[in-house]
């Protein structure tokens, strides 16, 4: 059971992550952790216990709302990526618009 609650435990942590703007540093070391924790798992006993269906449900209800936080971060970055694109191509345009003696 311990080992479903420190995954579902993680998984809030990375959703944190994912709301905060600094995703390099913990994120990728969230999702090792994490990835460790379901390791665990194939050698824990499958039990039916209700408190493990529960917590099962709750890590479910996080990823997916992990799922959409993460669009919605690229979705920005990719906007601010296009954008520096679109700037930095003005810059040349205007550069060599400046550097044209007509």
């Amino acid at each position: 059971m311990t080992l479903y609650k420190e995954i579902l435990s993680i998984t809030k942590k990375i959703e944190e992550a994912l709301k905060n703007e600094d995703l390099s540093k913990n994120l990728a070391l969230l999702i090792e952790e994490r990835i460790a924790l379901f390791a665990q798992l194939q050698s824990v006993d499958k039990q039916n216990n209700r408190e493990i269906i529960d917590c099962i449900e709750q890590i479910l209800k996080c990823e997916e709302r992990c799922a959409v936080l993460a669009k919605d971060k690229r979705t920005m970055l990719k906007k601010a990526m296009q954008d520096t694109q679109n700037n930095k191509r003005r810059h040349i345009a205007y550069s060599r618009q400046m550097a044209s003696p007509y």
